[in-house]
C-alpha cells in the first residue's frame, strides 16, 4: 500500500478514536457524573464530583488533540501526494 494511503488509513483511525472518546464522555460518562452527584451529597462527593469533571476535561482535551493530529496528518498527506503528482508531471 503506497503511504498516501496509509496515512489517510491512519488519520481516519485516529479521528475515530477521538470520536468515540468523544461520544463515550457525552453519552455514558457524563450522564454517570451528574446521576452520581444527584445521589450522593457531602464533601466526599462534592470531591469526587470535581476530580470527576476535571477529568472529563482532560478527556476532551485529548478527543481535541487526536482531531487535530488527525487533520494534520491528512494534510501533510494531501500536500506531499499533490507535490509527488506535479513532480511526475513534470
Amino acid at each position: 500500500m503506497n503511504r498516501y494511503l496509509e496515512a489517510k488509513e491512519q488519520a481516519e483511525e485516529l479521528e475515530g478514536i477521538a470520536r468515540r472518546l468523544k461520544s463515550v464522555l457525552d453519552t455514558q460518562y457524563q450522564p454517570c457524573m451528574k446521576s452520581l452527584y444527584s445521589c450522593w451529597q457531602g464533601e466526599g462527593a462534592d470531591l469526587f464530583c470535581e476530580k470527576g469533571n476535571s477529568l472529563y476535561g482532560e478527556f476532551s482535551e485529548t478527543a481535541q488533540k487526536l482531531m487535530k493530529a488527525s487533520a494534520a496528518i491528512y494534510d501533510i498527506a494531501e500536500k506531499k501526494h499533490r507535490a509527488e503528482i506535479r513532480m511526475y508531471e513534470l
